[in-house]
């Protein structure tokens, strides 16, 4: 029970890439490649975006933690 609010942010991501996959693909069917970025949902390009910065700051802190 101590851990429980991970499971809660777990099951939110697995529902949050669900709805941005299936987005991505019904995007991916009706526009071209070199235009679908301009055309996906903002909870679809905020989820891309926000799954980057977090792999940059784990990997960014990780290399810090790594230097002392």
């Amino acid at each position: 029970m101590k851990y429980i609010w991970i499971i809660m942010l777990i099951i939110a991501d697995i529902i949050w890439f669900i709805a941005s996959l299936i987005d991505f693909i019904d995007t991916a069917k009706t526009i071209k490649i070199k235009y679908i970025l301009d055309s996906l949902e903002d909870y679809t390009v905020n989820f891309i975006l926000f799954h980057l910065l977090a792999l940059f700051g784990i990997s960014l802190g990780l290399f810090i933690k790594g230097l002392g």
